[in-house]
């Protein structure tokens, strides 16, 4: 699967119900490692399944949350290498998600910035601007391209996904003969 639907969003998946973790004296050692791991946060039940798929392919971990609170949950619990949000989400969206992360981070004794990246249907600047001022890394649209995923993920994680079937399926070839050079 090689990109997440951007036409039409899905009716939403029913949220779990949880309740965040006090964060009060709270260490960055007190949570759960999870290196290695991307927390994806959606209520679209397909473009989780897609985004999942495409994390899978690249041989990542993935946990996943079906909206703002919930992963938010999630990351006061565990210190995931990387999450991505989407922007729109009932009960809490992802700019409020990334705010609140950011916020407690600065908090935390012997904190680690986690990589939060935006995704949205929305390609325009603004979008962009918005994600970033709110707390974001970096910045993708949907339709997702596994190509750009996997560079999204070599940036901002310690380890980029190596998979073997990945690599093959994304060789791409140069037109130009480089030895001629």
């Amino acid at each position: 699967v090689n990109s997440i639907f951007g036409a039409g969003k899905p009716e939403p998946r029913a949220a779990e119900p949880c309740t965040p973790v006090p964060l009060a004296g709270m260490a960055q050692g007190d949570r759960e490692d999870a290196p290695n791991t991307v927390l994806v946060v959606d209520d679209s039940e397909l473009n989780v399944e897609v985004l999942c798929q495409q994390l899978k392919t690249l041989g990542m971990s993935f946990d996943t949350a079906s909206d703002g609170l919930q992963g938010l949950a999630k990351w006061r619990r565990r210190r995931y290498a990387l999450v991505i949000a989407d922007i729109l989400m009932p009960r809490m969206d992802g700019l409020e998600m990334a705010r609140q992360v950011r916020e407690e981070e600065m908090r935390m004794e012997g904190r680690i910035r986690t990589p939060l990246i935006a995704l949205s249907a929305n390609a325009q600047r603004g979008g962009e601007v918005e994600a970033l001022q709110a707390g974001f890394d970096g910045y993708l649209t949907k339709p997702l391209m596994l190509r750009r995923l996997q560079e999204t993920l070599g940036k901002w994680m310690d380890r980029g996904p190596a998979a073997p079937a990945a690599e093959k399926q994304l060789r791409v070839v140069s037109p130009i003969d480089r030895k001629a050079l």
